[in-house]
């Protein structure tokens, strides 16, 4: 997975999260898969629908 410092979105600026939708007991494998970026500021009080017990890891 991603240090916290090191995640970004594809522009550039920071996030401050992300949720990643495949995980595995295996370092090398988790935080795979669809990401959902959570940007600075943002108040989301509940998942978009396609990720609805989807997240399986939070950096």
């Amino acid at each position: 997975c991603p240090a916290a410092a090191d995640l970004h979105a594809p522009n550039g600026t920071r996030t401050c999260a992300h949720l990643y939708a495949d995980s595995s007991p295996y370092y090398e494998r988790c935080c795979a898969g669809a990401v959902l970026a959570v940007p600075p500021g943002s108040d989301a009080p509940f998942l978009p629908r396609r990720w609805s017990g989807r997240a399986s890891s939070l950096v």
